[in-house]
């Protein structure tokens, strides 16, 4: 299913006056929070839901940190990424892919891409709320020692 909404994506933007006007991004923020799989059943994926919205969870603990993407996560994302950048060759486009870097920083990614050849672009950004989450969740709980 992914492989069509990624290939919808690019007809569309191939059907466009100005194609290499665009940069796809197939993936913002992926976090796999420590997991040994990104891939994960129905009934474990409405669990880490669960787990992102609760307090105190080890998924918001690590969400917004450098901790965000395991290296089976990174290994994951990467041939997802390879894979589109292959649908993107396919399809005769220039458009450059922008890859999230899931907290990670543009220093942890740059070494799996080359951006003459593969035209990915690393976006890096910060959501305050996370910073404040994190502290929050660290912070001892009065009458705690």
């Amino acid at each position: 299913m992914t492989s069509q909404i990624v290939d919808k994506a690019l007809d569309f933007i191939k059907s466009t006056s100005s194609p290499s006007a665009y940069t796809f991004a197939p993936l913002n923020e992926a976090c796999d929070t420590g997991s040994a799989s990104l891939r994960l059943e129905a009934s474990r994926r409405r669990a880490l839901v669960a787990d992102l919205v609760l307090p105190g969870s080890s998924a918001v603990a690590h969400f917004g940190s450098p901790q965000t993407v395991s290296a089976a996560g990174t290994d994951y994302i990467n041939s997802y990424v390879r894979t589109v950048l292959k649908m993107i060759k396919k399809k005769g486009l220039r458009t450059e892919l922008m890859l999230g870097d899931s907290f990670m920083g543009a220093s942890y990614w740059s070494p799996f891409y080359n951006y003459k050849r593969d035209r990915v672009v690393i976006d890096s950004h910060f959501y305050y709320l996370c910073v404040l989450l994190n502290s929050q969740l660290r912070r001892p709980r009065s009458g705690s020692s």
